[in-house]
């Protein structure tokens, strides 16, 4: 989350640090960023565990196609390899994995998710 949220390009994209975990509250205004872990797998050597890889999902939500893709162009660039830190733990690198993109219609209007999986891997 801190990566995003201090990325000066993002928060001018995003007029603010409209970022969120897995959605945003009611009536929050376009555009805006949510993510979510997915999954995760979890690998062991024989005797402890050795490191886990979640998979999560970063996208840009906007009812303009258009800038839902500048802004997820922008998430790719500042997740990859980012930084990260997990408390307690040692994260390796963040890649990307898959494009996420899709429209969503509500009474009449389409929203535009658009954005990436991304593979962490933790030891």
């Amino acid at each position: 989350y801190s990566p995003l949220r201090s990325d000066s390009v993002l928060t001018t994209l995003l007029a603010g640090t409209a970022i969120y975990p897995a959605k945003a509250p009611e009536g929050t205004d376009f555009p805006y960023v949510i993510y979510q872990q997915l999954a995760g797998t979890k690998t062991f050597t024989m005797s402890a565990k050795a490191w886990d890889e979640p998979i999560y999902s970063v996208k840009a939500v906007d009812s303009n196609g258009s800038r839902a893709g500048t802004i997820a162009a922008r998430l790719e660039t500042v997740l990859t390899d980012a930084a990260l830190s997990v408390s307690g733990r040692s994260t390796l690198y963040c890649r990307p994995e898959t494009d996420v993109e899709y429209p969503e219609i509500n009474q009449g209007k389409t929203t535009w998710h658009r954005g990436q999986t991304y593979r962490l891997f933790v030891s």
